[in-house]
């Protein structure tokens, strides 16, 4: 009988995990996906079994491992998206040096984040930040900077900044320059899509996605995870972020 219980536990937080998914999704107008991957491998409130660690206790997935590709509908590539639960999908993305790195999970708070140091961060080709720590989360639709660093990324003709500190960029894509972060030695590209928010007004200006926070820790959302292939091994502790193919 607890076996059984223990089963349906793991079903029954497969099934608010999916609900959960599906109804942030829908609420989220840049088409991203919505959960932190390592909340799904952390306690649940209940203290139910999590979807992960029953998958993996009971011989369903050899890891628990999640990997993820985000889609991305402004190229309309909606539906594109893709979870694999106990390992990764090595057709989604490239190997060999300069495309792949691991890293240990720097998160000690304890609160079941991932996290991970930035090496460099480069804006048309000039570094403009180094060595900044971050955590990675698919549930935040913005690049989230600590306070002040915002501005390092919003310094080309066409952005702006509002009275109240929120910052602008043009709607057009190709007005913005090149973006990286290289993250240990692999150097990854964000595209310019992907920060483009919202419109204001028909001046052909948009709210930007990379905007300050008053933490000390940055937060890498889907405009910087949409570019990437993530691989989060809650066994090993450890990151592995890598070039899509």
């Amino acid at each position: 009988m607890q076996s059984n219980n223990r089963f349906l536990n793991v079903i029954l937080n497969a099934i608010i995990i999916a609900l959960s998914i599906s109804r942030d999704v829908r609420a989220v107008p840049t088409g991203s996906f919505e959960a932190n991957p390592k909340k799904i491998d952390k306690p649940t409130h209940t203290g139910g079994v999590t979807l992960v660690e029953g998958l993996k206790d009971w011989n369903l997935i050899p890891k628990s491992m999640i990997g993820i590709q985000l889609g991305r509908s402004a190229n309309g590539a909606d539906g594109t998206g893709q979870i694999t639960l106990g390992g990764s999908d090595t057709s989604k993305y490239k190997t060999g040096p300069g495309n792949l790195e691991t890293l240990s999970n720097q998160d000690t708070s304890g609160l079941g984040l991932w996290a991970m140091n930035i090496a460099d961060v480069n804006v048309d080709g000039k570094t403009v930040s180094s060595n900044r720590q971050t955590i990675l989360d698919t549930g935040n639709t913005q690049i989230l900077v600590s306070n002040g660093d915002a501005q390092l990324f919003h310094n080309y003709p066409g952005t702006f900044k509002t009275p109240d500190g929120i910052f602008g960029v043009p709607c057009d894509h190709t007005k913005i320059p090149p973006m990286s972060f290289k993250i240990g030695s692999v150097e990854f590209q964000i595209n310019p899509v992907d920060i483009i928010g919202m419109k204001i007004g028909n001046r052909g200006l948009c709210y930007s996605l990379i905007q300050d926070t008053p933490r000390a820790r940055w937060s890498l959302g889907t405009p910087f995870m949409k570019s990437v292939y993530q691989i989060f091994d809650s066994d090993a502790n450890k990151i592995t972020l890598a070039k899509l193919k």
